[in-house]
């Protein structure tokens, strides 16, 4: 018999032991580079050397290697993680029938070692190839011990091959390949290699934590078998794992968040956290809800006649209601005013049925707008709309709402509703606004407002003189809604604040099975702030007040296949070297996702990305000014993304040097007048942004006397490169000359190059500024130039060399727009732009302009189809545009 190693082989710390989690390292880049060097050898003798001699010689020169590396490292002794690797590593050499490291000679195998273990090596040895794989950037680190490895070319093949093939596969092709060694190797030699194998990767698996509906915060330990209830318990049991990769697994169902979860720089020292979904067989993915659920069968039909008397007689189905506050819920939330000029703020309690949001009850039920009579009095006034600077009015210390007739005699039913609001553009088309109704005169035929508008109310129609303030008259009106007496469609619902009663008109009950949700949480699912390589995916976050995510000044972080719906907002993501990935945000009510990073006085770029997302319909409760996508700072980009559906701007910008490029929009600001698909403004030292090869079509208001556009550079803002993009029917000039598919308000050196504009109305439009309105507008705005950055300091003048230009307000201000071709579209009917090579599109097959217009959806393909045998389309189109399925 061999002589057996007495030392005593390295336990789990107490720690590990408790949590039921296997080791990780405490100081990543030092166990690291040793387990690096140890995996890489490992490699290396059982794929090149399968002797016996040369295990023996092997190991004899890694224990040497690693000795002068840990005595380097670590003073005298093994670092403890790395002391547990070792220690299993002889046991199994043990085991496989070798005496002590060095001497030779071998003893019988242990009768305990079976072929199972080979097995279970097999599905941890991909964990060891990807992070041999991870860090092979290192390899120069060890010079002639590396070596052998870069001579091996086919094992640092095998290497790069694996990463991404799972452990079974991984075993399969390691005995495949080695057959012929293996014919002359005894089993208690390819045990032994196993051993090696599972060894190493158990040392080197993250920690997992486990989380599930079917958890107990009290009971459960954490492990798939008793796992915890809840993200909040996995946050706290993070104190007691190892250090080192850290992976929340959430497994599959519904959790319901009564308080949001934080990470923070100092709770996830030495932890890289990961928190990942895991699907059910039907690929449903876990789902955190942000407030109450109540079965459908909790409906009672309602028989009270003093409710049913104030619903309207045309009604469509039935009236049926719940009584929350018996069912435990409270938390109605605050019915306020919300719009341009009033800040974001949590939304009030929504209801959602089977996850499809419900409608507060409102008139009209469809998109139309009641347009507002003779104004009594406008209100208090807290800004001027538009004007040559003059944008403060005179003082008036009368905080009032205002007062204007109404135009339905429908009006007269909501007097006695106490919770009534109305919303709409209250004055000029980019300027929503909701305001509870103070009063309702039924003698006088008037509405008056508890709050005032910021530019004040504006009338609809003439005054006594015949005259009607200018601004998007188009779309000058409101709706009223949140009140009991306009419950009267299908999907429409009232809650009663005063005596917690949800009721809701429906067709028909609901099936069985079928569950109503109400928004509570105010407050993000999960925070992080000042974290560094955290990664979460697979996880659906619905059913919130608020932000579903919000990440504060964080670093290579990533967000991957995720949903973000029916909350107040998206992902809120700001730092540097973030993504946010194939996910989708939907069904928001204030807005979708944002994306903000970079120093703009600096100009370090943020480099954040958004990739291969959908974003729609996320501006159901507040209209105006509720992006799509929110983006600043510097130097973060959006691609490959579909944006369709939204009503007002779908990407709200500012900042320098973003790209936003190979995106779809369709559908979008369709509500709206004065407004973009994509829009920046006010600011001249914004500079160096990109927008090219996006594909717009079908961007278009309902109202023909609107205006709108595809790309939007507002309020003197330039330097902007507008480039290889295809518009179709996308822009409308309404009552302006100046508007078309691309539009500057008043800004210079904006490029508009090679583009393709199909059944616009206008291609690139501008309305100039006079000198006196440039000089105001760089007055009024100082700050943004001097204080927020320094258009003066060094890097400013390097990075962007024509902006000194701007700050001259005589000095000549020009747009260029270049080799741009059109069809049955004007390149450009106002504006100081000089026009050059730009060209009649040809069809390659027969369509004409009265078709291409009639056309009820332009698509890539039928782009492609009619047009794409032109050089210019065809280099549009050549790079992938859209949502790419992986």
């Amino acid at each position: 018999m061999g002589v057996r190693n007495t030392r005593r082989r390295r336990r789990l710390p107490p720690r590990a032991r408790a949590s039921g989690v296997l080791p990780s390292f405490s100081n990543r880049r030092r166990m690291g580079r040793l387990l690096l060097l140890f995996s890489f050898h490992t490699l290396l003798f059982i794929g090149k050397f399968y002797r016996v001699r040369h295990y023996a010689q092997g190991f004899a020169q890694l224990h040497v290697e690693c000795r002068r590396l840990a005595l380097r490292e670590n003073g005298s002794h093994f670092p403890k993680p790395f002391g547990i690797v070792f220690a299993r590593v002889q046991n199994f050499l043990h085991a496989a029938g070798f005496g002590p490291v060095g001497v030779g000679k071998l003893s019988a195998p242990d009768a305990a070692l079976r072929r199972a273990d080979a097995v279970a090596a097999f599905e941890s040895f991909g964990s060891l190839i990807m992070f041999c794989e991870s860090q092979k950037r290192n390899l120069s680190r060890f010079g002639k011990i590396a070596a052998p490895l870069l001579a091996d070319s086919k094992t640092y093949r095998v290497l790069l091959a694996c990463q991404d093939v799972s452990p079974r596969r991984i075993g399969r092709w390691w005995l495949t390949n080695c057959a012929s060694a293996l014919k002359t190797c005894s089993m208690k030699k390819f045990v032994f290699s196993m051993g090696v194998f599972a060894a190493c990767s158990a040392a080197l698996a993250a920690t997992q934590i486990f989380i599930s509906p079917k958890g107990s915060d009290t009971g459960g330990n954490g492990t798939r078998q008793s796992p915890y209830g809840s993200l909040a318990r996995a946050k706290a049991a993070l104190k007691s794992a190892p250090r080192g990769d850290v992976e929340i697994v959430v497994c599959p169902g519904e959790y319901f968040i009564g308080k949001g979860v934080s990470f923070s720089a100092s709770d996830l020292k030495g932890v890289n956290l990961s928190i990942a979904g895991e699907a059910d067989k039907d690929g449903n993915r876990p789902v955190f809800i942000g407030g109450g659920k109540l079965p459908a069968s909790a409906l009672k039909e309602v028989t009270d006649k003093s409710v049913l008397a104030k619903i309207p007689s045309d009604a469509e189905g039935k009236l049926f209601y719940i009584d929350l506050k018996a069912a435990g819920v409270s938390d109605y939330g605050k019915m306020q005013q919300r719009g341009f000029g009033t800040g974001s703020r949590p939304t009030e309690m929504e209801a959602f049925l089977d996850m499809r949001p419900l409608t507060n009850a409102q008139y009209p039920n469809d998109e139309r707008i009641m347009k507002i009579g003779e104004v009594i009095d406008e209100g208090h006034v807290r800004a001027i709309a538009f004007g040559q600077g003059a944008y403060k009015p005179k003082p008036d210390k009368n905080i009032r709402g205002a007062t204007f007739k109404y135009t339905e005699p429908r009006t007269a039913r909501w007097a006695g509703a106490p919770e009534a609001f109305i919303r709409g553009n209250l004055s000029v088309g980019w300027a929503d606004d909701q305001i509870k109704i103070k009063k309702i005169d039924v003698q006088a035929g008037t509405i008056e407002l508890e709050t005032p508008h910021i530019y004040g109310v504006w009338s609809c129609v003439p005054d006594k003189n015949g005259k009607i303030k200018p601004g998007d008259v188009a779309v000058r009106g409101f709706q009223v809604y949140n009140l009991l007496e306009e419950l009267d469609r299908n999907g429409e619902y009232y809650i009663d604040r005063q005596n917690g009663i949800f009721y809701v008109m429906l067709a028909k009950r609901p099936d069985e099975g079928s569950s109503f949700y109400f928004s509570v949480l105010s407050e993000p699912f999960i925070s992080f702030r000042d974290v560094a390589g955290a990664r979460l995916s697979g996880i659906n976050f619905a059913v919130s007040r608020w932000e579903a995510l919000r990440m504060a000044n964080c670093t290579e972080c990533v967000v991957d296949s995720c949903d973000f719906f029916n909350s107040g907002l998206g992902p809120n993501i700001s730092g540097r070297k973030c993504k946010l990935l194939r996910s989708r945000v939907y069904n928001c009510a204030l807005g979708g996702a944002r994306i903000h990073g970079g120093n703009r006085k600096t100009l370090e770029r943020g480099d954040n990305l958004m990739e291969n997302c959908e974003l729609f319909n996320n501006a159901r409760l507040r209209m105006n000014y509720s992006p799509a996508l929110g983006m600043g700072g510097v130097g973060n980009t959006v691609r490959n993304c579909d944006f369709h559906d939204h009503p007002h701007v779908c990407i709200q910008y500012s900042g320098n040097d973003m790209l936003i490029e190979r995106n779809t929009f369709v559908r979008c600001c369709k509500g709206s007048s004065d407004m973009g698909v994509t829009y920046t403004g006010r600011n001249q030292s914004d500079q160096g942004n990109v927008i090219r090869r996006n594909f717009f079509s079908q961007n278009l208001p309902p109202d023909p006397g609107a205006m709108m556009c595809g790309v939007y550079v507002d309020d003197g803002s330039g330097g902007t490169l507008i480039e290889n993009n295809i518009f179709c029917r996308t822009g409308s000039i309404g009552h302006s000359s100046s508007f078309g598919a691309v539009y500057y308000h008043g800004g210079c050196d904006n490029l508009a190059r090679e583009n393709v504009f199909i059944a616009c109305e206008s291609g690139v439009g501008q309305q100039t500024w006079t000198n006196e309105r440039w000089a105001a507008a760089l007055k009024r705005e100082a700050h943004r130039f001097y204080k927020e950055v320094d258009v003066n300091s060094e890097v400013y003048q390097k990075r962007y060399p024509k902006l000194a230009k701007l700050f001259d307000p005589e000095a000549p201000r020009e747009n260029f727009t270049e080799r741009n071709k059109v069809f049955c579209t004007p390149m450009s009917l106002n504006g100081n732009m000089i026009l050059r090579n730009n060209k009649p599109l040809k069809p390659n097959k027969g369509i004409s302009c009265a078709q291409a217009i009639g056309v009820k959806f332009w698509t890539l393909d039928l782009v492609d189809k009619y047009f794409g045998d032109d050089p210019l389309v065809k280099k549009n189109l050549k790079l992938p545009i859209g949502v790419q399925k992986n």
